[in-house]
Parts: C-alpha cells; structure tokens; sequence
C-alpha cells in the first residue's frame, strides 16, 4: 500500500476496499470535507475508534485516484490543525524528541522541497537498530517557513548526520559531519521508513 502524503494519516486495504485512517477527529472533519466536497470522493463509512478515524472509500474507489487527491491537500494546513489539537505537547516535548532520533551516522541521500506544499523532505538510510543494516527513510518536516542548507564540508566532505537538535519555537539543526550546519524552520516532523524500490528484472 503506498504511502499518503497527508501528514498523520496512512492508506490502508481490506479486501480490496481502499480506506484512509486519520490521527485526529478534527484533521478527519476537515479531511472529510477536502475529499468528498472539494475532490469528489465517495466515503462510504465512517469507524471511529478513540481520536482515529478511519474513512472507508466506495468499493472499486481506484487507489490512484484516492492519492491524486491526497496530493492535492495542504499538508501545512493538516499538520497546523493537527498540531492545534494535539495538547499534549509543548517545545520541551518536540525537543527531545527530534534529539532522540536516531540519527548520528544516518547517511544522506537526496532533499526535495515542494515549494507550493511547504514540505521538505530528506532521503537518507538510517540505524534505528545498531544491530541491523540502516533502513531507507524520510525525514519530513511540514509547513516549511525557511531553509539554511549549506555543503562547504569544513571538516571534509561527509554524507552522516553528526547531531540533530530543536530550538523553539520551529528550528530544527541537523549538523552534518562534514561540518556543515542544516537548519530547518517548519511546523512539524516525522522520520519513517520507506519502501526501497528495487528495479525489477525482465
């Protein structure tokens, strides 16, 4: 199943039915209204099981067309109604939590910024177990506001993070061991791992 591009949402499949689950009743208010009124979706059900909601599309919905619209939501507007109602956390929070990913010796691979989304993403293989091989993964951070991404490699070129750090309010460091100093303005964060796409032999 692939990945959505709705922040704190995840596509799911049972016998076939496409659903889409949601971490928050508000985001799923509003992300009801996005894809049936504004995209033209068919919800079928609706489950909700504590705070998650889970959006069941008509049977035969095609997965592809559930994604286009997907694409085309804000997810800076999904991760600022999310994190209004998200009470539980506070800067000290956020702080040690981007400061416990384990993200010393993760090698860097490629960064892409959708510029109309405010979505910043880097690819990178990351060791969240030391005892098995680093996991190809996303470090995505929502509602981008400002980006510092130097490569002058002041300790010699290097692709491993070093260190990664939070100051509040919304600047998120990632200091490489090249030297060089990565430093992102934004709303939020999530490190997952991903798919690695294997090419396929003929």
């Amino acid at each position: 199943m692939d990945t959505s591009p709705v922040p704190h949402t995840r596509l799911c499949d049972e016998q076939g039915r496409i659903g889409l689950e949601v971490d928050d009743i508000e985001l799923a208010d509003w992300l009801d209204d996005q894809l049936t009124e504004v995209f033209a979706l068919h919800v079928d059900a609706i489950q909700q099981i504590g705070s998650q909601t889970r959006f069941w599309f008509r049977l035969g919905q095609d997965v592809d067309e559930v994604l286009a619209a997907l694409r085309q939501v804000d997810p800076g507007e999904a991760e600022r109604i999310f994190l209004i109602n998200d009470k539980t956390r506070s800067a000290s929070d956020v702080l040690q939590d981007f400061a416990d990913l384990p993200l010393h010796d993760a090698s860097v691979h490629t960064m892409d910024l959708d510029w109309k989304a405010g979505v910043f993403r880097i690819n990178l293989s990351v060791f969240f177990d030391r005892t098995q091989d680093a996991k190809h993964s996303e470090l995505i951070f929502w509602a981008v506001t400002g980006l510092e991404i130097p490569r002058e490699a002041p300790w010699g070129h290097s692709i491993y993070v070093n260190s990664a750090l939070f100051e509040p309010t919304n600047l998120y460091v990632l200091q490489m061991q090249s030297g060089d100093v990565l430093k992102i303005r934004a709303g939020a964060f999530q490190l997952r791992a991903t798919v690695e796409r294997r090419p396929t032999s003929r």
